[in-house]
């Protein structure tokens, strides 16, 4: 999948002319959801709901930032994240396959029961 990103520093890109210089890579998308969220969330307390996606979307950050992605954009309860957006080793890939592995293997139907129960 090729999508097309401005390139350089933060700084550079917000204070760069316009239209923002462009440059086609190729990188690594990462897609991950709550499965199951909205039967979750028509059985709990708004009050609830927003804590958990608190602690998703956190938790989602973190392990974005240890694996070097970024979030390209936030839908409901889905995360598009991607790696090798703003320059490439050649690992972009191996990255995106670890954060995925976290997210399963935290995002689990025991654990969010355990974290909303820790939670509250």
């Amino acid at each position: 999948m090729l999508i097309t990103t401005p390139v350089g520093s933060r700084e550079a890109v917000t204070a760069a002319r316009w239209p923002v210089p462009e440059e086609r890579r190729t990188v690594t998308v990462l897609f991950a959801d709550i499965v199951g969220s909205t039967g979750l969330v028509e059985r709990l307390d708004p009050e609830d709901v927003r804590a958990l996606q608190q602690a998703y979307f956190g938790t989602v950050a973190a392990v974005l930032r240890r694996w070097h992605g970024v979030v390209e954009k936030y839908v409901g309860d889905a995360v598009m994240a991607l790696f090798g957006a703003h320059g490439s080793d050649g690992f972009d890939a191996y990255r995106g396959v670890r954060a995925g592995l976290l997210f399963y293997n935290f995002f689990d139907d025991f654990q969010l029961v355990e974290l909303l129960l820790f939670l509250y």
